[in-house]
């Protein structure tokens, strides 16, 4: 049985307890048709596990949207970015931002999701605001 691995775009200061939350329920929301056992990873986790031995933060970045294990199969299949469903261009972070462009650079799945309602929608653009504000550095444009 292979296995989808999914990244979990949180922000910097959301809660630990909400990390923890939003990680298992998507676990749960993200079961594949086809089969594939699927697990969720928290950029937290997945940051304090890998990203001194690659070098720090910089380096991580770029790595987790291509990254791949030491069979050569991808870390990451996409990536999940926590957003409030009411949202019609949810703005995001610098490194959010890099992340989602880097997944859909290398053609992978991209999605917002929303706790509350544990809706999904696919991300179609990313494009910068203009604005100097680490926490509204680009927006995000949805599909219906």
């Amino acid at each position: 049985m292979t296995e989808a691995r999914w990244f979990l775009a949180h922000r910097r200061q959301d809660d630990d307890t909400d990390i923890d939350d939003w990680t298992a329920r998507l676990g749960a929301s993200l079961v594949s048709n086809s089969g594939e056992a699927v697990t969720v990873v928290a950029g937290r986790d997945d940051y304090k596990a890998r990203a001194s031995a690659i070098g720090g933060w910089k380096p991580w970045s770029q790595d987790v949207p291509c990254g791949c294990n030491w069979r050569g199969d991808p870390r990451f299949h996409g990536i999940v970015v926590p957003i409030d469903a009411l949202e019609e261009a949810p703005l995001i972070g610098r490194a959010t931002a890099d992340l989602v462009k880097g997944f859909m650079a290398q053609r992978k799945h991209a999605f917002a999701w929303c706790p509350r309602t544990e809706q999904f929608r696919a991300i179609s653009e990313v494009s910068e605001t203009g604005i100097d504000d680490w926490k509204g550095w680009a927006k995000l444009t949805l599909s219906p």
